[in-house]
């Protein structure tokens, strides 16, 4: 049933879209306005709800904890958490938490390249431990390493964490809101 602010909202819609607006476009913006949208419609083979994504980042987690030192797997655990809230519609839980936006900041700057809308890290790295050559490639571990900005010190209360470390506590975070996971 369409309410006299579902009649508005097509107005404005109907001119975004110059008039030509079909039931469906209509039904799927109003949808996504009244955060009833669910990627259920479209999906991304089994993953079509906050659940599902939730259960793959679980999934990033036990890959990444099998080499935590392969940035590969770091990124796709930190893509996959930081796009949460947005399957969630509730992308104001970033603001709420140093971990989320850490977990943001990282995201972003691998995805574009850059941070300019962040400011929870100050720089991320992989640590060596001896010069290349002294030792056999895998034979000391080099852990990937994020080093926070100031303001990020003062609320988790340390100037670093490895990769793995961060990773479990962004888990945790989201346990608490998918016991399942």
């Amino acid at each position: 049933m369409l309410l006299l602010g579902d009649l508005k909202r097509i107005g404005k819609l109907r001119r975004l879209f110059n008039g030509v607006l079909t039931i469906q476009c209509a039904t799927i913006a109003l949808n996504w306005h009244n955060r009833e949208y669910s990627m259920r419609d479209t999906g991304h083979f089994n993953l079509k709800t906050a659940d599902d994504l939730a259960r793959k980042l679980s999934h990033d987690y036990r890959v990444l904890e099998q080499d935590p030192s392969d940035p590969y797997r770091a990124f796709n655990f930190f893509i996959t958490a930081e796009h949460l809230p947005d399957w969630l519609r509730d992308k104001d839980i970033r603001n709420q938490s140093a971990l989320l936006r850490i977990c943001s900041h990282l995201a972003n700057n691998a995805k574009h390249f850059t941070t300019d809308r962040h400011n929870a890290v100050e720089r991320t790295e992989k640590e060596v431990y001896c010069e290349p050559g002294y030792a056999a490639e895998d034979y000391f571990a080099e852990p990937l390493v994020v080093h926070f900005t100031e303001d990020v010190v003062r609320e988790m209360g340390c100037s670093h964490m490895e990769v793995l470390d961060l990773a479990k506590l962004i888990l945790s975070f989201w346990r608490a809101r998918f016991p399942e996971i």
